[in-house]
């Protein structure tokens, strides 16, 4: 397939209908000088999934998964990560005490606990903390569109928990639903850690969230937020080595071998809703045969203030916010909800 062909095929997206998209062309488009048409997207399911076999995994997709791992190697196992000049809370410290929150109120309870984006390295260290506490994991569910997590999941977890309890959905997130064959009436555990909450608009997530959280259900969420002082934080994490080859993983995926450039670019952009907020894109730029300069979005993430990511969860009194624990450089904020 030609580069003009696969162009076409990638940016099939409606900016008329996704409104968000449409955005972060113009945005973009203004920031490379060029005409919105030069700028692609590419959708989650090239990236995580092959369309024509979505049930089988291959080698990109493996190296995706571990590569999110390695980011979240270094989140679990730095104490002086995010910890901020007054030596707050850690990464992992704010995780624990947020997630030590649920864990008080069900000790010695029963609960499923359902994983949206699974990665075994915070999934473990969570999991064993409720273990810890006196939380019983009757069912633990990974939700993932990405096939080649299922396996890596359930040999990380393993030598925690049987393997009877251990499932996994190879499903959008837009299309999971508790299924009542597999989850009795116990409390719910939900958690969308990893900043995943920023790849949509806040009121398709929180329509997709209040879809798969029961009533009295509880999420844990993670949001990178943004403000002047930590405008770096969120710049360097996509520096990281690991965010830099997932992009050239993905731009792989839609182009093959052809010579890219990675960036990372922080632009303010309004939400179809009339909201400001800064968003991060992962850009790949590259040379087509006719010598035309394009740029391939291969990932971007709102990144919300404290206050702004708080108000998304209760705007429509779907959820009340229990509890926040943010990080000590306040990079990072962990929320855990109830579902009303």
């Amino acid at each position: 397939m030609s580069v003009t062909a696969k162009v076409s095929a990638i940016s099939t997206i409606d900016t008329d209908q996704i409104s968000l998209e449409g955005e972060i062309k113009s945005v973009l488009s203004k920031h490379f000088l060029c005409s919105p048409e030069r700028i692609i997207f590419q959708e989650n399911k090239t990236k995580y999934h092959n369309e024509s076999a979505p049930l089988t995994a291959d080698d990109d997709l493996s190296e995706i998964f571990h590569l999110m791992k390695n980011l979240n190697i270094e989140g679990i196992t730095d104490p002086l990560l995010c910890t901020g000049s007054d030596g707050g809370n850690s990464f992992s410290a704010s995780l624990l005490e947020a997630i030590g929150q649920f864990a008080e109120k069900y000790k010695g309870k029963k609960i499923n606990y359902i994983e949206l984006g699974p990665e075994p390295i915070k999934t473990k260290f969570i999991i064993e903390y409720l273990i810890s506490m006196g939380v019983s994991i009757d069912t633990y569910c990974s939700v993932d569109i990405n096939p080649a997590s299922a396996a890596y999941m359930r040999e990380s977890l393993a030598d925690i928990l049987p393997a009877a309890s251990i499932t996994h959905q190879i499903s959008a997130f837009e299309n999971f639903r508790m299924d009542s064959e597999v989850f009795d009436d116990l409390p719910v555990l939900v958690t969308m850690l990893g900043f995943q909450e920023g790849n949509d608009e806040s009121s398709t997530m929180n329509s997709w969230m209040k879809n798969i959280v029961k009533k009295d259900g509880y999420l844990l969420s993670e949001m990178q937020l943004m403000s002047e002082d930590t405008r770096q934080q969120v710049i360097g994490f996509y520096r990281n080595p690991n965010m830099i080859r997932f992009s050239k993983v993905a731009f792989t995926r839609a182009f093959g071998d052809l010579d890219s450039n990675y960036s990372s670019v922080l632009l303010p952009l309004t939400q179809k809703s009339g909201e400001k907020v800064n968003a991060m894109m992962m850009i790949e730029s590259f040379t087509d045969v006719d010598g035309a300069q394009l740029h391939l979005v291969t990932n971007f993430c709102l990144k919300y203030t404290s206050a702004q990511y708080h108000q998304h969860r209760v705007q429509d009194q779907s959820f009340d916010v229990e509890f926040e624990s943010l990080t000590g450089d306040n990079s990072v904020v962990f929320q855990l909800s109830r579902r009303t």
